[in-house]
């Protein structure tokens, strides 16, 4: 099935998240993944103890955020451009590190609130994956 990287139907000038609901779910994520970057980039140790978890003075924790940060940029991008190629593969990613998540618990190396940030990546996940089956471009 040839499916096309994205499409342009909304014309020039219109973000494709505005019309399309496959792209409004990618782009609600990205806004999401950069709330995030930025807060845990900023001020962890004001949000950390807020969800049980202990504060940091380590690097690590802030750059992983910018690059939560970072990628969250690359869904507003992709969803402004309707990247419908980028959206598929973000349904995969975004249940794949839940799985991760979890395996990383099980394995007693991440706490369990950690693994309750991969909820959000499900149920957005699911989202998506529910708008590309509805607004599947029809083969040409």
């Amino acid at each position: 099935m040839n499916t096309p990287l994205s499409s342009n139907a909304n014309g020039p000038g219109v973000p494709a998240w505005k019309t399309d609901p496959a792209a409004r779910s990618v782009f609600i994520f990205g806004i999401y993944m950069v709330m995030n970057g930025l807060t845990f980039m900023t001020i962890p140790n004001d949000f950390l103890p807020m969800i049980g978890l202990p504060t940091e003075q380590h690097a690590w924790i802030r750059v992983g955020s910018s690059l939560v940060m970072i990628l969250g940029f690359y869904y507003i991008m992709a969803a402004n451009h309707d990247i419908r190629l980028f959206f598929r593969a973000t349904v995969y990613g975004r249940l794949g590190i839940g799985v991760i998540f979890v395996i990383y618990y099980l394995l007693g190396i991440m706490p369990w609130q950690m693994v309750a940030f991969s909820f959000p990546d499900a149920c957005g996940a699911l989202w998506t994956w529910r708008a590309l089956q509805r607004t599947a471009p029809s083969a040409t």
